[in-house]
């Protein structure tokens, strides 16, 4: 694995032979050039740690090996447990093993269990790993690892989150009055169809537009919340479908929604949203967690 190494610095100041009782004093051994040097290095050392800081925040990967990793998101499960997700783009066709590293430092001293992923050469392959025994308000620090066939390691740029326990479900809630909106778990689910259910609290908001939003690909249902409005989510076939439950809704209450034409033996992930005018009177979106379901094998 790659480490970025900040140097430190270590002065050391000689006494002659013979000179017990004389007192000398840094400022008297210290020439101009040596002065100079110690500036550069000092400056040396904050710019390497603006460069490390600059990556992380960029979400940059390593490329130690023909596997280029990516860390993206965590999102709450249940039981004080989180699951991460990740990509890996590989530029050679075999097997890459994969996991995740995390803790509470950015040592990251947990790490996941693994797993091997065949692939081909050119393929991006999404991964996702559960942690369990995750602390409440702790801060968690995270990073997807790839071992490639050649026995080297890519890591993904170091992130960080705090976990909140929310009982058995998962939801985001407002800290300043925003509509609340809870994902609960799916029911009745077949071969072909499912019951996606959910809470919305509108809190002092009005007219709001509750629907779910639902689909195979996971990183599209996750994505919704980057629009403004149910009319500018994009459907895409079977990887991301949308349907309203209410308008014009205002009050506090739970959905239910079935929807049917699934695949058999697939896994779905869906959310439960929530349009709504903000204080700027501008439109907004707000989503309930990600859940998950599978159906039944035909």
């Amino acid at each position: 694995m790659q480490w970025v190494v900040i140097p430190a610095l270590f002065v050391a100041f000689m006494v002659p032979a013979g000179a017990h009782a004389q007192t000398y004093t840094t400022t008297s051994y210290q020439s101009t050039a040596n002065q100079q040097q110690i500036a550069y290095l000092y400056a040396l050392v904050a710019q390497l740690q603006a460069q490390l800081n600059a990556l992380l925040a960029a979400g940059a990967t390593s490329h130690s090996s023909y596997v280029t990793i990516s860390s993206e998101t965590v999102s709450d499960a249940k039981n004080d447990s989180v699951e991460f997700s990740g990509t890996a783009s590989v530029q050679k066709s075999g097997t890459v093993r994969v996991w995740f590293e995390y803790g509470t430092t950015m040592a990251v001293e947990y790490s996941t269990e693994s797993r091997e992923i065949k692939t081909n050469s050119g393929n991006t392959i999404s991964f996702y790993f559960t942690a369990p025994d995750i602390s409440s308000s702790k801060t968690y620090y995270y990073r997807a690892v790839a071992e490639g066939a050649d026995g080297r390691y890519s890591e993904g740029a170091i992130k960080s989150f705090t976990y909140s326990s929310v009982g058995g479900s998962r939801s985001n809630h407002s800290s300043n009055g925003d509509p609340d909106v809870t994902t609960d778990n799916a029911d009745n689910i077949d071969t072909n169809s499912a019951k996606l259910a959910g809470t919305v609290d509108m809190n002092d908001f009005e007219n709001g537009t509750v629907f779910f939003v639902y689909g195979e690909d996971k990183s599209m249902i996750e994505d919704v919340e980057d629009e403004d409005t149910y009319s500018a989510i994009d459907t895409d076939g079977y990887d991301l479908r949308k349907v309203v439950v209410d308008t014009n809704f205002d009050a506090d209450d739970d959905f239910v929604k079935t929807v049917t034409g699934l695949h058999d033996d697939t896994r779905y992930y869906f959310r439960l949203c929530a349009q709504f005018e903000n204080d700027d009177n501008d439109d907004q979106l707000i989503c309930g967690d990600v859940e998950d379901f599978d159906t039944d094998n035909n």
